[in-house]
């Protein structure tokens, strides 16, 4: 993997959530691995196991040797790493914005590669995803209200 160039400015992550969003964080090119800040290992290890596919086939014992730390801790790093994902689950304008922007930018993709049937079901399965989404919301809010009504 090949680390995106870098400043040391740390991305902003809501006033909910109390993880960093680790996959904006941007990684120092220059800075030797072993002199990183935990938050930076931290994305190292997130665009790492993002390249993966899956955490089980980032190595903990190759990544603690380039880290200079204990295998204990890049399990401990992963962990966070996880839980910054799930604070970032619960963000639902969040969550509807990534997807929207991903779908968009897929089929503008498959149109200009005149996969014109692919595209065409990326968008219907994005608005059977969208009405699932805000049915979900709702169901929630009357949920919460009901709820609300039984704490009196």
């Amino acid at each position: 993997m090949s680390p995106s160039p870098s400043t040391e400015t740390v991305a902003a992550s809501s006033s909910s959530n109390t993880q960093p969003d680790y996959s904006a964080l941007e990684i120092p090119a220059e800075k030797p691995l072993d002199e990183y800040h935990y938050t930076k290992r931290r994305a190292y290890l997130a665009a790492e196991i993002a390249t993966a596919g899956h955490p089980d086939l980032v190595s903990r014992t190759e990544m603690a040797d380039r880290f200079d730390v204990c295998h204990q801790q890049i399990s401990k790093d992963i962990d966070r790493i996880a839980s910054s994902v799930v604070e970032r689950g619960r963000d639902r304008p969040r969550r509807a914005l990534e997807c929207e922007t991903v779908v968009r930018k897929s089929i503008k993709g498959l149109l200009e590669d005149e996969e014109w049937k692919a595209a065409a079901n990326l968008a219907l399965d994005y608005e059977e995803w969208l009405v699932e989404f805000y049915d979900l919301e709702a169901v929630t809010e009357r949920l919460d209200a009901l709820e609300a009504g039984g704490d009196r």
